[in-house]
């Protein structure tokens, strides 16, 4: 919408990059370099930047979290008051669309696999309102399993820095393609 009203106002110069593969360059009067090619949606968002001559790096503009310490004490002392366990693995369940989320029966058997391996083992989970079908299902899956009961710690809608600091405790972050394993 931005490129299409600078088209109405006669802007001299106006880019936009669609994050299609092959789309074309609408509304753009700037070629936008490395179209076509899959790459992380950020460096799709830079193109533009490159596109206008501005020096634009991956790296450079990844964006980071940097907790605090008293958020990382915080959430320590969550997962404790939980379950204490020197290995923690976050189960990063979340995913935009059901397609992209893993069954909640592969879970439990890869839950179970790790378990047998390390009996230290806490499994982690903080989940939105949008993963409450998921995890209900996940739920009534796990009830038939008691150990796996015990080594479980689930955190229902908390803020994405404590999120973040919960996952920061963790040995081992295992996810579908979601925010937060990005």
């Amino acid at each position: 919408r931005t490129a299409l009203t600078a088209q109405f106002l006669r802007s001299g110069t106006c880019v936009t990059n669609h994050h299609e593969l092959k789309g074309r360059n609408w509304f753009s009067s700037l070629e936008v370099p490395g179209r076509g090619r899959v790459k992380p949606i950020i460096d799709r968002d830079l193109d533009i930047l490159r596109a206008l001559g501005i020096q634009a790096n991956l790296e450079d503009a990844m964006p980071e979290v940097r907790l605090l310490d008293i958020e990382k004490a915080d959430a320590l002392q969550k997962l404790k008051a939980r379950i204490e366990s020197t290995h923690y693995v976050f189960l990063g369940i979340g995913a935009g669309r059901p397609t992209k989320r893993w069954p909640p029966a592969h879970v439990i058997e890869l839950m179970k696999k790790m378990l047998q391996e390390n009996s230290q083992t806490v499994f982690v989970t903080a989940t939105v309102p949008s993963d409450k079908k998921w995890m209900e299902d996940f739920l009534l899956l796990l009830t038939s399993s008691p150990d796996l009961q015990k080594s479980f710690v689930h955190f229902e809608n908390i803020r994405l820095r404590q999120t973040a600091a919960i996952i920061f405790h963790c040995s081992l972050f295992i996810g579908n393609d979601s925010g937060l394993k990005h």
